[in-house]
């Protein structure tokens, strides 16, 4: 998977950290990310379905790739 600048390993390497980095945001910044990844969420009694926006995953896989690629720029 190659995308424009973002690679596979970038993103297996972004998501492995994303739980650090979800604990360092701000309640807004959480709502903001989630609204970008979220589609919908369907609930019922037996199910809860969560469909997700691939094209926003681009945007915060760069997000969270940003300062670390300026860390190595450095």
């Amino acid at each position: 998977m190659q995308r424009g600048d973002i690679d596979e390993h970038d993103v297996v390497t972004a998501l492995a950290g994303f739980d650090g980095l979800w604990e360092t945001l701000f309640p807004a910044e959480q709502a903001r990310t989630a609204r970008i990844l979220i589609n919908r969420v369907m609930v019922s009694q037996q199910v809860l379905t969560v469909d997700l926006r691939t094209e926003g995953l681009g945007s915060v896989i760069r997000d969270m790739l940003a300062p670390r690629k300026q860390d190595m720029a450095a």
